[in-house]
């Protein structure tokens, strides 16, 4: 009889034992990785600034408390960028861009005057961002009365002591250029409820609060342009944009022009409407006195 051949053994898989070994050496390379971008690789080695005309580069890197050797994961953007705005009176915003792998961009936004307040005294010059950048004339900006600020100090924060003033001058005056009034003086907000507003020395407006303001300043902004005369001074009644009024203004007489006769034939016949309002509607462009 033949002896049964038994079959050949096979050979057990040991595939586990290279899968364990890949996953140590990819961790190893990982962390290995981890450690040069933290330490080498993403040194910083240049400082880059662009926007300034006031101050030296060296003077904006170093407000922002950044220097070359910076690890560029490890900067902290927000804050830096919140230095410059704190620490310069003339920057109204700054941006700080990592550019990997060695390079960070500071970015720096220049204050300008945009109108002045003044109060007790002081007329300050305020910038678009809404930061104290100087004192002095006001010239032909616009002055803003009765606002009260918490202080006066350069590069500070416009502020106001009164509750709800705050962002007033900058909602006027934003609506004022997106509707394209011009000239304008004055602003007085003493009463933030009777709002107050001089434009080109002869057109007094009179806003009451400060909602609606952007149809308010179409309205006045298409009344100067297109109902006024070049010499004519005026005084419109704003609180409803919807429905305004206007009132011309009658200069005062002087000692010169005051009659000595006692006629009474022109007076008689005068127009009775004169220095009444005139109400007008801007869908319609009519008006009429609120006399009648």
């Amino acid at each position: 009889m033949r002896e049964k051949k038994s079959a050949p053994k096979r050979r057990k898989f040991h595939g586990g034992s290279y899968i364990l070994y890949y996953l140590m050496a990819g961790a190893v390379a990982v962390v290995v990785l981890v450690i040069l971008a933290n330490t080498v690789l993403f040194n910083c080695r240049e400082i880059t600034v662009s926007g300034s005309v006031r101050y030296a580069s060296d003077e904006i890197i170093s407000a922002s408390g950044l220097k070359v050797g910076d690890n560029l994961l490890h900067v902290d953007k927000k804050s830096a960028e919140e230095r410059l705005v704190e620490s310069l009176a003339y920057v109204d915003s700054a941006s700080v861009k990592k550019s990997f792998p060695t390079r960070i961009e500071i970015t720096v936004t220049e204050a300008e005057k945009w109108f002045y307040i003044s109060n007790g005294g002081i007329t300050s010059a305020i910038s678009r961002g809404g930061k104290i950048i100087e004192q002095g004339s006001a010239g032909k900006l616009t002055v803003i009365k009765g606002y009260d600020p918490e202080t006066t100090d350069i590069g500070a924060k416009l502020v106001s002591k009164t509750e709800g003033k705050t962002d007033i001058p900058e909602l006027i005056l934003n609506a004022a250029e997106k509707a394209g009034l011009k000239n304008i003086n004055e602003i007085d907000i003493t009463d933030r409820f009777a709002i107050k507003m001089t434009v080109d020395n002869r057109v007094f407006i009179e806003l009451g609060t400060s909602s609606e303001m952007e149809a308010k300043m179409i309205v006045a902004a298409e009344y100067v342009k297109n109902q006024l005369s070049p010499e004519e001074s005026v005084t419109i009644l704003l609180s409803n944009p919807v429905k305004f009024a206007v009132r011309p203004n009658i200069p005062e007489s002087s000692d010169a022009d005051s009659p000595d006769d006692t006629s009474g034939d022109n007076s008689d016949n005068s127009d009775s409407s004169d220095g009444e309002p005139q109400t007008s509607d801007p869908d319609s462009g009519t008006s009429s006195s609120s006399g009648e």
